[in-house]
């Protein structure tokens, strides 16, 4: 390999166009290539990035063809150029090759010589087209030449014999008729084709080189093997036109019927080689033809039959079309002239129609409405028109003209030949109904205006869903903020699904009868989105809403809430019956109150004495069983290494797993029993002013790794100077329990979504962890939530001593904490600290 540190020789010009003007002036052709790699890294292509005048005139491309080499080259796939190029770009050693190259217009030997430069190829060749070829180059090639001509001209007749065999295939196994040569005075089947095999129920195999009577006995006595040997002597062909043949169906002889030719094959000397049969199978034209001839002479005997019934039917529709409770008119042509009109339709118009009578002379005043344009439309589109409630004037003998709604349709009548030459027009008359619905709306949109005024809360539930259709403003006001209308009452307000509300509507609209009640209560979900629920109180009447054929179809809901004024009266009397009662208490803890000081006392030394002996228990039986559950864990490791994995039966590593899990449980166990004995023991622990926000941060990056677990997301709004009176690492622990259970109790079928937020309440900072996961059944007792050892979700590990740890620790603080929730949709706890 050159010495890439070599340097140019003194004298030579510095000269960054040295480079150009080198490329310029070489005689050999230098092309310069850049990689084309597909997703894999692997080189498929090489671009042509630059050609020097010598390589642009080799090639016949310009500087920057803006292709790449096997696109310009395709052939040197198989000449090993291709290859050569790939191999020089993947080595770093320069490449030669030498080659011949006679296509796309070149005919020359080309020498190559190739190496990578970075991420290109720079390869450097030279041809022999400007080049004196010796006699033997010279003669090669034109050996070559003569060679490719002969190749060529071959292929072209091979080609062409191959299309001729194609061709005579494809007549003999796609022409739509049966074929078969038949050669010699026995009529041996020579070749026969899959159709003219099926006519014979045989297949090619089975006849061909058979005569024709082995191969088909059943045409023995038919006469068609006779006819095969006329057409040999004779050498004049022979022809059939639905000529029967008896042959095998499905076991049984059956007539088929063919048109046929039988046709003398001859050679090039005019000799006869055989005979040639050419039939179509034309069973199912006979049989149609005579099943058509038959059913002629059927439908002429009906057709007279049909006309007589027609007849009849005609004067019965007649009749019929008089006595319709409707108005009926035939119209005949273009001109719509009445060909039938019934009693009714006479009464409509007040009598002014004669058969004959176009409707435009009849009643002009209905083509000045427009019906006879829709006569006209329907008379050349063929196509039926309806109309509902149409109102149509007609004019009266005196007076002003009398207002008509129809309900009417014009039906194109057509002849046999399927041309319209006719309308029918049917009209039902429902002015009552039109007038009547009117007046109904009329009405209903009264009440609805008396509704919407009214100072209660009035709403409509229609059907047995119970669905929204009306509420007025005061109802909208009791339930700020829902979307009411379009949707059921269980959905609007889902807080009332399974209660005594939802139990007494279905009754109402079951039953029919009215259900009042004064001062009813009813828990409805707060307003501020919490899904808090309160108690509400409301005077209503819950009435069933029937529709003009007396069937219920919803419910009438007036409803007053009277919870501010029931609230004040229970207030009132609450207090007054207080302030008797604490005048009776009064007296007697007056008399009561020396004589319990001696008993207090007492109780006082005994609870001392009682917790000290518990806080001792507590921490004995946490020391004393350290020991026992450490030796027990020793043994157990033991046991694992003696028991290798791979030889342990699978029950045996299943025990020793769940034994190792139960060792961890009860350390986790003996822990929280050594922190309750400390909290037992620090019933007024020292207090600070410790700022909460930064005390929440860190127990979030506590907990990144069971974020992380759960995918959950935590909502943190707490004021950067906001301070609680509180020991700081009891402030942390209280934080750090409820924000892990947040997440380990989430529910299964949604991302956890936990928010923390502050506020200030009555003489306490208040701190609210709100989510929404599984949430708890209260009715179980928050005394059993907050109990020790307790656990309301057992699918989680724990110990059930945390809530019972933070309850502790904010009483003994002098704050509280509190906790609202709905079994499946999330559970709320406020911590309360005293400021």
């Amino acid at each position: 390999m050159p010495d890439s540190s070599s340097r140019l020789p003194a004298g030579l010009p510095a000269d960054p166009t040295l480079l150009a003007t080198l490329l310029n002036l070489l005689p050999m052709g230098v092309i310069y290539y850049t990689p084309v790699v597909d997703a894999a890294g692997t080189l498929t292509d090489l671009a042509l990035a630059y050609l020097n005048p010598a390589a642009q005139r080799m090639t016949r491309l310009p500087a920057q063809p803006g292709t790449t080499y096997r696109q310009q080259f395709p052939t040197t796939d198989d000449n090993g150029a291709w290859d050569f190029h790939r191999r020089s770009w993947l080595a770093q050693e320069p490449q030669q090759f030498q080659f011949y190259y006679d296509a796309d217009g070149f005919d020359s030997y080309f020498r190559v010589t190739a190496q990578r430069q970075g991420e290109g190829l720079l390869a450097v060749f030279t041809d022999t087209q400007d080049e004196v070829r010796s006699q033997a180059e010279q003669a090669l090639l034109a050996s070559q030449a003569r060679e490719r001509q002969r190749t060529q001209e071959l292929a072209a007749a091979q080609a062409a014999t191959e299309r001729e065999r194609a061709l005579l295939q494809a007549l003999l196994t796609q022409a739509p008729v049966a074929i078969a040569l038949f050669q010699g005075e026995q009529m041996r089947v020579a070749a026969v084709t899959t159709e003219m095999a099926a006519i014979w129920g045989y297949t090619p195999t089975q006849v061909v080189g058979r005569p024709l009577l082995e191969g088909v006995p059943e045409l023995r006595g038919q006469g068609f093997d006779d006819l095969l040997r006329q057409v040999l002597h004779t050498r004049e062909p022979v022809s059939g036109t639905e000529t029967p043949a008896q042959l095998l169906r499905d076991g049984q002889l059956q007539t088929s019927y063919y048109n046929f030719i039988y046709q003398p094959l001859f050679d090039a000397q005019g000799q006869v080689l055989g005979v040639i049969d050419v039939a179509v199978d034309v069973t199912q034209q006979v049989l149609a033809r005579r099943q058509v001839e038959q059913l002629n002479q059927e439908l002429e005997v009906r057709v007279q039959e049909r006309t007589r019934q027609l007849s009849e039917q005609q004067a019965l529709l007649d009749r019929i079309l008089g006595q319709v409770p409707a108005s009926v008119a035939t119209l005949h042509g273009p001109d719509h002239r009445y060909s039938f009109i019934n009693e009714h339709y006479q009464q409509l118009v007040g009598n002014r129609v004669t058969l004959g009578q176009s409707v435009a002379e009849a009643l002009p005043e209905a083509a000045e409405q427009g019906f006879v344009a829709l006569l006209d439309q329907v008379y050349q589109t063929g196509e039926p028109y309806a109309g509902d409630e149409t109102v149509l004037f007609l004019q009266q003998p005196t007076g002003p003209p009398t207002e008509h709604y129809l309900n009417f349709v014009y039906q194109p009548l057509r002849d046999d030949q399927g041309q319209v030459h006719g309308i029918l027009a049917f009209a039902v008359e429902v002015t009552e109904q039109v007038l009547a619905r009117r007046e109904r709306e009329t009405q209903r949109r009264e009440l609805t205006t008396l509704f919407e005024q009214a100072p209660v809360g009035v709403c409509i539930l229609d059907g047995p869903e119970m669905v929204y259709s009306f509420a007025n403003p005061a109802y909208q006001r009791i339930l700020p903020g829902r979307e009411l209308l379009g949707r059921s009452v269980l959905d609007a307000i889902p807080e009332l699904r399974g209660t005594e509300v939802e139990t007494l509507l279905r009754q109402v609209y079951a039953t029919g009868n009215t259900y009042q009640a004064q001062e009813q209560c009813i828990p409805v979900a707060r307003a501020n989105g919490s899904g808090e629920l309160e108690n509400r109180y409301f005077t209503l009447v819950y009435q069933a809403r029937r529709d003009e054929h007396h069937r219920i179809t919803g419910i009438f809901n007036l409803v007053v809430e009277v919870t501010e004024q029931l609230l004040a009266r229970q207030q009132a009397e609450q207090s007054r019956h207080q302030v008797q009662l604490l005048n009776e208490e009064l007296a007697t803890i007056n008399r009561e109150l020396l004589a319990s000081n001696d008993e207090l006392y007492a109780s006082n030394t005994q609870l001392t004495r009682t917790n000290v002996d518990l806080d001792n228990f507590i921490y004995t039986a946490s020391h004393d069983l350290k020991a026992p559950i450490t030796n027990i864990e020793g043994l157990l490791l033991a046991l694992e290494h003696e028991l290798p994995a791979a030889n342990r039966p699978g029950d045996v590593s299943l025990m020793l797993t769940m034994m190792q899990e139960a060792i961890e449980r009860f350390q986790r166990t003996i822990v929280h029993l050594t922190d309750l004995s400390r909290l037992q023991k620090e019933h007024n622990p020292a207090s600070a002013a410790v700022p909460l926000a930064p005390v929440v941060e860190a127990v979030r990056l506590d907990i990144i790794p069971l974020l992380a677990q759960t995918r959950g997301q935590l909502t943190v709004n707490i004021p950067k100077d906001l301070t609680v009176t509180f020991a700081e690492k009891n402030l942390r622990s209280v934080v750090y329990n409820l924000l892990s259970n947040a997440f380990k109790y989430h529910h299964p079928d949604r991302v956890p979504v936990v928010q923390l937020r502050s506020g200030l309440a009555d003489g306490y900072v208040v701190l609210e962890v709100q989510d929404n996961g599984l949430g708890l059944d209260l009715a179980q007792g928050q005394e059993r939530l907050f109990g020790l050892f307790q656990r309301l979700h057992t699918h989680v590990e724990g110990t059930g001593i945390g809530l019972h740890m933070v309850k502790r620790m904010l009483e003994n603080a002098g704050g509280r904490i509190e906790v609202s929730s709905q079994l499946g949709q999330g559970t709320t706890f406020h911590v309360y600290f005293r400021r």
